[in-house]
């Protein structure tokens, strides 16, 4: 421990290996993605339960991402500050407390209008655990390997999504009780979080800002600075068209499924839960491969990988008529696309200067999340208006080969 700014500071091991600790905060922060791809896979699995329960159609559905979209922006620009203010250990608190109000209103079957605006909430509390956790791991010793397999329980969350809550469905279960199920383990996640993070202080995370400034606190690391740093600009599209178009595949490869190919809604989650499943598998093997393979080299990685991604979009829609070849491309697209994100979050603080890397990957992650609210609300909007009744989805494909090959043609 260390004097700084007259607080105690505890500085922990950063290699796991030598700290049970750290091994529970990063089994901890595992449990923390896995929530939020069950979060960020729901909508998608029970749209039609929404459509039917509130007489809505799937534009109205689509701001439920949209308004998300608010609450990713605020925690983008405002992360920075807050875990200034509050540390890594209150910013990740917080977040899981924006996250269990939405899954909370959520479970009471709230009115639509209310479940859209907690759609900011979630979306700020999206925005800030993705944040606080990218940063926290991030400068861990095998951040590459231990990134990969915490983003691998993202892809775990959304594998499980469709599958169970379909399954719970068919047993007679109403669907707003299944955010009950999210809720309960928002809440041992939570608790968690309190014990195992009680040092990650406001103090703590100053010192670490101010080391990576290399004591030099002259340092412009405002929000206007940081958006004009060309990197940080480069870094938050590539990572806005990556997540946009991820969760876009996910949210409405159900729905596509289930109205275009005709298939039933047990077969959609099947099928859906198979692209998140071979995500889950690439984020933990290519971290691997990623970190033995591409050390200090990972743009070269990324490009081989979006590349893989565009390759696999484009037969998927041109072969559109062969569910079976769609399946197949679809296990390429999850698989190529698992590790993107860790090995972006990794490049940007190895390539950001010092000054900037803490605040940088915060804007960076807020803003790169802001897709996952945006791309899917374009579908949204292009399955009603380009079609009667979701046929718009006809264009999925279409959609989804574009917003990955722009991630492609970025690197």
């Amino acid at each position: 421990s260390i004097e700084y700014m007259n607080q105690t500071i505890i500085l922990e091991p950063k290699n796991y290996k030598h700290s049970l600790k750290l091994k529970f905060q990063i089994l901890t922060s595992f449990l923390s993605l896995f929530i939020l791809g069950l979060i960020d896979q729901s909508i998608g699995s029970i749209m039609q339960y929404l459509l039917a329960d509130y007489q809505i159609n799937r534009i109205q559905i689509s701001y439920l991402f949209l308004f998300q979209f608010i609450g990713y922006i605020i925690s983008s620009f405002a992360n920075n500050q807050l875990s200034l203010k509050f540390g890594i250990a209150g910013v990740y608190s917080y977040a899981l407390l924006m996250n269990g109000i939405y899954c909370f209103l959520f479970s009471l079957r709230s009115p639509f209008v209310i479940l859209i605006l907690t759609s900011i909430f979630n979306g700020f509390g999206v925005g800030s655990l993705d944040c606080s956790l990218n940063l926290y791991i991030g400068n861990l010793n095998y951040s590459n390997q231990i990134l990969g397999m915490m983003h691998s329980f993202y892809g775990l969350g959304c594998f499980v999504s469709p599958v169970f809550v379909i399954y719970l469905i068919h047993q007679g279960m109403l669907w707003n009780y299944y955010f009950l199920i999210i809720g309960s383990l928002i809440t041992i996640n939570f608790i968690l979080v309190l014990i195992l993070f009680k040092n990650e202080t406001p103090a703590k995370f100053q010192y670490v800002m101010s080391s990576m400034n290399d004591g030099d606190d002259d340092e412009d690391t405002s929000v206007l600075n940081i958006l004009k740093n060309k990197s940080v600009q480069f870094f938050a599209t590539s990572l806005f068209l990556y997540i946009g178009s991820e969760l876009s595949l996910g949210v409405w490869l159900f729905n596509y499924i289930l109205k275009i190919k005709s298939l039933d809604e047990k077969k959609a989650s099947y099928i859906t839960s198979t692209y998140w499943l071979f995500m889950t598998i690439g984020r933990f093997s290519l971290a691997f491969v990623t970190g033995h393979y591409f050390e200090d080299n990972e743009t070269y990685a990324m490009v081989i990988y979006t590349g893989l991604v565009a390759s696999g979009c484009f037969s998927f829609m041109i072969f559109n008529q062969f569910l079976w070849i769609q399946i197949i491309s679809i296990c390429i697209i999850g698989y190529c696309v698992g590790p993107v994100f860790s090995t972006t979050v990794v490049i940007s603080i190895k390539n950001l200067p010092k000054h900037l890397s803490t605040a940088g990957v915060s804007i960076i992650c807020g803003i790169g999340a802001t897709g996952a609210a945006v791309v899917p609300y374009i579908m949204g909007v292009i399955s009603e208006k380009f079609g009667t009744d979701g046929g718009g989805l006809v264009y999925f494909p279409l959609v989804i080969f574009i917003s990955f090959s722009g991630s492609f043609l970025m690197w």
